[in-house]
């Protein structure tokens, strides 16, 4: 789909499990990856700073991020083990201990592989394939579960901010030796 139009700008977010990144730089005027997987110069223009002390950082090529870039997971994603239909008997936002029970896939029982918070779940009733992902749990029990985290709200802020830089033709600044 990206090589069927002429686009302006593509900003690009990948999750932990997907393979690392095809380069979209020629594909745009403008490429902007989102957090780890991506590299300024080599695969997108831009990278926008996900995790460590500086959510929302623009780095540019050559940029070395002031922390250590880790793709860690804040949540532990669980799949079905089985291809049925599932009935959940937890609810989003439910605080869990482990091996409570989630539901069950026809018979079979599904019971919380790890401690947390219920940050997302497959629709009650919903039939699901084997390996597809049903349950998504905060390993934080005071995990957000709903709106927008202050997080999420610093890396939007840095996208918008690299986007009014590139159009307005600021140059990049820094304060590091700054004097």
């Amino acid at each position: 789909m990206l090589e069927r139009w002429p686009w302006d700008v593509i900003v690009a977010a990948r999750e932990d499990e997907e393979p690392t990144p095809k380069s979209f730089l020629n594909l745009c005027e403008l490429a902007i990856g989102l957090g780890c997987g991506f590299t300024a110069g080599v695969d997108c223009d831009l990278v926008i700073e996900t995790e460590g002390l500086d959510p929302g950082a623009i780095l540019r090529e050559g940029d070395v991020p002031q922390a250590i870039r880790t793709c860690a997971s804040e949540y532990y994603e669980f799949l079905a083990p089985r291809a049925g239909l599932l009935r959940a008997t937890v609810s989003i936002g439910a605080t869990i201990e482990v091996g409570e029970p989630l539901g069950c896939i026809l018979e079979t029982p599904i019971f919380a592989p790890v401690s947390g918070r219920i940050q997302g779940i497959a629709r009650k009733e919903q039939a699901v394939l084997r390996g597809a992902p049903i349950v998504e749990i905060a390993l934080s029990r005071k995990a957000r579960v709903a709106g927008i985290s202050d997080k999420n709200q610093l890396v939007s802020r840095g996208v918008a901010f690299a986007l009014e830089m590139e159009t307005e033709g600021w140059e990049p600044f820094s304060f590091e030796n700054w004097r």
